[in-house]
């Protein structure tokens, strides 16, 4: 085999300029379909269960607090957001709630990556060491910008569904 691709290169480089250009014509028509229930068999297991726990194709209604002040980033502002938040979640039709205390952030330590809540135990902090850690996690992350803080550090948001 070695000696043939040695004694005719030219032709072996045609045979895979061909073939890449089939396959690369092929490819093109390649479609990738993202929803996962197109995935799920056509079973009537499947389609029970699918019903069952829903395909992620509901509605979701959404509600957005917004608290706005020269500098909402004291410890009793947070603590009063923190409050509403509180009072707000525990009822019935809320789903789920994103506060800039609980969304989740990546922090480097050594060489290993952590995954942790903004704020320490997903709540307002307690003193000012901890709301230092929480400015500086909030305006270092890029998805808390406009997700659960305003650019300019006035506008905190909650986000429940």
């Amino acid at each position: 085999m070695l000696n043939v691709t040695i004694q005719h290169p030219y032709i072996i480089f045609a045979a895979v300029v061909v073939i890449t250009v089939i396959m690369g014509y092929f490819m093109v028509k390649v479609k990738i379909d993202p929803d996962a229930a197109n995935l799920l068999p056509a079973n009537k297991e499947a389609l029970e269960l699918a019903k069952q726990y829903g395909t992620g194709e509901e509605q979701a209604e959404y509600m957005m607090i917004a608290f706005e002040s020269s500098n909402p980033l004291t410890l009793e502002s947070l603590a009063a957001l923190q409050d509403a938040v509180t009072r707000i979640e525990v009822l019935q039709e809320v789903k789920s709630v994103i506060s800039p205390f609980n969304l989740i952030t990546f922090q480097k330590d050594g060489k290993r990556l952590q995954i942790m809540p903004m704020s320490p135990g997903n709540r307002a902090p307690k003193n000012d060491e901890e709301l230092e850690k929480f400015k500086d996690r909030l305006f270092k992350d890029p998805f808390a910008k406009k997700m659960v803080i305003s650019e300019d550090g006035t506008v905190l948001n909650v986000v429940m569904s």
